[in-house]
């Protein structure tokens, strides 16, 4: 894991070890090397610019980006968005209004909106894919409220 304050990160790796002694956290000094045998990225930050390069990422990898959700706020660069084998939103006109590296890749013409896919499809029907793929969520109540109850069991 990497934080761009050290410290975050370590304390997080010592809090999420105390939770999960069988899994080993480790703490990585660069973007780069926390990357760099990466098969999931979780980005959760309010960052205005990209998180790291396209560069620094595996050939084959998945991304959650989760934090950003304003049109002024990007985690990812354009390239991944453009090179990404998959695309996936939690909700496509949410995405075009909040998440600003899909507005963004969009208007550049990085991404195409007929390309990117609602997780609704996803769950549906998944697809067979390769490469890197990349799920943006800006957060849709409506979808976090049926993920909660179904969580919780609810029952009519």
């Amino acid at each position: 894991m990497h934080s761009r304050t050290a410290g975050n990160a370590r304390s997080l790796a010592d809090r999420l070890g105390a939770e999960f002694p069988a899994v080993a956290f480790r703490v990585a000094e660069s973007v780069e090397d926390a990357l760099a045998d990466a098969e999931i990225v979780n980005c959760a930050t309010s960052s205005e610019k990209p998180l790291f390069a396209l560069s620094a990422l595996p050939e084959n990898v998945h991304v959650n980006a989760i934090g950003s959700f304003r049109p002024s706020m990007r985690e990812l660069p354009g390239e991944l968005l453009a090179t990404a084998s998959l695309v996936v939103v939690d909700q496509i006109g949410a995405a075009l209004e909040e998440a600003g590296e899909i507005i963004e890749a969009v208007e550049d013409g990085l991404l195409d909106r007929a390309s990117i896919v609602e997780l609704g499809a996803v769950l549906r029907e998944p697809p067979a894919v390769s490469g890197r793929t990349v799920f943006k969520s800006v957060g849709v109540a409506a979808q976090d409220w049926a993920i909660a109850r179904s969580l919780a069991g609810y029952e009519e």
